[in-house]
């Protein structure tokens, strides 16, 4: 993702995320968002948002009808079709880095912390908007968070040099690897 400031309160984000068709949606305070993509399916968006804290971390819901943004200490869900805030997740970490919804949108995973002092991986019903597990307790920002294809482990990297696999259903850790000379800033699945 890029992020390039407009102004103290506008960016450019670009990044690669499935939408499923163009967007617009205003939160009732700052200008209207656009979130643009050519063709159902495509993988670019590019939104011009005014933001009052930075967002790190947006997800779509495989069909469409949600996208989920990482606020300080809480995740929006909104409605992109129509600009509606359906919900806030509260109670979470100070910045949340990633947010991945599971490929059968039951569950919404984020990698959050306070940076140099703690990180979290957690799991939410974004329906309930409800803290189902945490999964890790790092020491220090958890930076992204995926989904196998199949939805059965979550894959996360995070800012204390590691990358762990947890299974889903149980939140046990599968494995970590702690190897890498720095921080492992992104995971992803083949």
């Amino acid at each position: 993702m890029e992020i390039v400031n407009e102004s103290p309160r506008d960016a450019w984000i670009n990044g690669n995320w499935d939408v499923p068709a163009a967007a617009s949606w205003s939160n009732g305070n700052t200008a209207p968002a656009r979130v643009v993509a050519p063709t159902a399916g495509a993988l670019c968006v590019i939104a011009l948002v005014r933001l009052a804290a930075p967002a790190l971390a947006l997800d779509f819901s495989r069909d469409g009808s949600e996208l989920a943004v990482g606020g300080y200490h809480e995740i929006t869900v909104w409605n992109p079709a129509d600009g509606q805030l359906l919900r806030r997740l509260t109670n979470l970490a100070q910045r949340t880095q990633s947010l991945a919804y599971s490929p059968d949108g039951t569950l919404l995973a984020a990698a959050s912390g306070n940076p140099g002092q703690s990180g979290e991986v957690t799991l939410l019903d974004p329906q309930r908007g409800a803290i189902l597990k945490t999964l890790a307790a790092l020491p220090d920002l958890a930076l992204d968070v995926k989904f196998s294809p199949d939805g059965t482990r979550l894959a996360a990297a995070g800012a204390d040099n590691s990358i762990r696999i947890f299974d889903v259903a149980t939140g046990a850790e599968e494995r970590r690897i702690d190897q890498h000379a720095d921080w492992v800033m992104a995971v992803a699945w083949s």
